[in-house]
């Protein structure tokens, strides 16, 4: 993960909690 989409993340954590965790899942099925 880069520094700019940590920074975009600590800006708004309980907005992208959520999606991180189902692109992570999507992250998981593809690789």
């Amino acid at each position: 993960m880069s520094n700019g989409n940590r920074m975009i993340t600590a800006a708004s954590d309980n907005e992208n909690r959520l999606g991180i965790a189902s692109w992570y899942y999507s992250a998981s099925l593809t690789f």
